[in-house]
């Protein structure tokens, strides 16, 4: 994927991996698959190889760069990420700008902000 495609939410994504169907739980294998970006890879890496115990055993199976930008009012609305397909665990990072991140476990919510960078 070598451009920048509009998404929900005023995103912009490129998204490597299989494409996905959560309506009906499936995914298709798709060449994109196989090919992530070059730059991607250090990033990658550093992670899986991380030995923080919560990404003990982590392996990236797909990557997407999401651009969330303010003048577009984009935003990350509240959801739940479905295990069925990315297990307990999804990693993320924040390049450009802070953002704050919400967690809710039953009536626990926990707000982290993180800066650029992070």
């Amino acid at each position: 994927n070598a451009g920048w495609a509009a998404s929900q939410s005023g995103r912009l994504k490129q998204e490597y991996g299989p494409k996905v169907n959560f309506k009906e739980q499936t995914i298709r294998v798709t060449a994109s698959y196989a090919t992530l970006p070059a730059w991607t890879l250090p990033l990658l890496r550093a992670v899986e190889g991380s030995s923080h115990p919560s990404l003990d055993g982590f392996l990236a199976v797909e990557f997407g760069a999401l651009d969330y930008g303010p003048l577009r009012g984009a935003a990350i609305a509240p959801h739940i990420d479905d295990s069925w397909l990315w297990g307990p665990r999804i990693v993320t990072c924040s390049l450009l700008s802070p953002v704050t991140m919400g967690f809710i476990r039953g009536d626990l919510e926990v707000r982290v902000r993180l800066p650029p960078r992070s």
